[in-house]
C-alpha cells in the first residue's frame, strides 16, 4: 500500500493503529498497575464497609436499649405520678383534719 492509502485507512473512524509488542508490554503493565490500584482500592472500601456495618449495628443496640430505657422511665414516671396524686390526696384531706384536731389539742394542754 502506499502511505497516502495507509494514512487514509488511520483516519478512519474506528480504525486503530497496529501495535508493536513494545507497545502491548507498556499496556500490560499499565493495566497490571491500574488493576493492582483498583483491588487495593477496592480491600480498602471493603474494609471501611465493613466499619460501617459494625456501627450501624452498635448504633441498632444503642438505640434498642434506649428505647427501653425510656419505656422503663415512662412506667416509672406513670408510678410516680400515681403516688403523688395519692400524697396530695393524703395532704387534703390531713388540712381538712387540722381545725377539728386543734380543740382537742388544746383541751389537752
Amino acid at each position: 500500500m502506499s502511505r497516502t492509502k495507509l494514512l487514509d485507512l488511520y483516519q478512519r473512524p474506528g480504525w486503530q493503529k497496529l501495535t508493536t509488542m513494545q507497545d502491548l508490554r507498556k499496556e500490560n503493565e499499565a493495566m497490571k498497575k491500574e488493576g493492582e490500584y483498583l483491588r487495593k482500592r477496592f480491600d480498602s472500601i471493603s474494609e471501611k464497609k465493613k466499619q460501617v456495618e459494625d456501627r450501624c449495628n452498635d448504633l441498632k443496640a444503642t438505640v434498642s436499649n434506649l428505647r427501653e430505657e425510656l419505656a422503663n422511665t415512662k412506667e416509672d414516671n406513670a408510678t410516680l405520678r400515681k403516688d403523688n396524686a395519692s400524697l396530695r390526696e393524703q395532704v387534703r384531706f390531713l388540712k381538712a383534719q387540722v381545725p377539728n384536731l386543734r380543740p382537742s389539742f388544746e383541751k389537752v394542754f
